[in-house]
């Protein structure tokens, strides 16, 4: 898989991010795909928009990336990785070469999934498609990760505790064991979440706390 041609989606912050991961582990980078040429990812080619890629790239020429951060709980991350997929399109795993991960957690190949350096993901951890774990972020025994949500840097998800889809778990927060987060759930940065989130809710402080967003 590596001899063949990965094309990052996005060319902001994480896009760059997603670069360097890639030539650490000796990709081939076709280039990026942006609305605008002007990007964050250094020395690559920008090959158009949406549109003008499809155009020129057919779905078995290259695998994707998504290059797309996450800030807060939406859906254009997962809307690019979806709109793709149904296009016949198919995205690499990207683990990084520092990360640490139990031999027993259970990652779909060819998901879309990001594991960034310094992550620890421990046994029998569920990870979905299209996750993105930050650098840094711990991911305890037995958690689960459903597909789209993204786990932002040294965030710690503790054991058993689920988490939804689409969902966003702020910087240095910490979601204690056994907690069930919601979909499109917003985890602000640094909050402890004790108890269960619903669905499309947004929390913070410590202990976090919040109402329907």
């Amino acid at each position: 898989m590596k001899n063949r041609s990965v094309v990052i989606l996005g060319g902001g912050g994480h896009a760059s991010v997603v670069a360097d991961c890639l030539r650490l582990l000796h990709y081939n980078i076709e280039g990026y795909v942006s609305c605008e040429s002007q990007s964050l990812v250094e020395n690559l080619r920008w090959l158009g928009n949406d549109d003008v890629f499809c155009q020129t790239y057919k779905p078995d020429e290259v695998r994707l990336v998504n290059g797309l951060g996450m800030t807060r709980s939406d859906r254009r991350r997962s809307s690019l990785f979806q709109n793709y997929r149904d296009l016949g399109y198919r995205f690499i795993n990207l683990i990084h070469p520092s990360a640490i991960i139990a031999g027993n957690v259970r990652i779909s190949p060819d998901s879309g999934v990001q594991i960034m350096a310094g992550s620890i993901i421990q046994t029998g951890a569920s990870i979905g498609p299209n996750v993105l774990i930050n650098t840094g972020a711990i991911i305890e025994h037995h958690a689960e990760i459903a597909g789209g949500a993204h786990i932002a840097p040294g965030a710690v998800i503790c054991g058993g505790a689920r988490i939804g889809k689409n969902a966003f778990i702020g910087a240095r927060s910490t979601v204690i064991q056994g907690v069930n987060i919601g979909e499109d759930v917003t985890v602000g940065a640094g909050a402890v979440v004790i108890s269960d989130v619903m669905d499309r809710t947004t929390v913070v402080g410590v202990p976090a706390k919040g109402g329907q967003s």
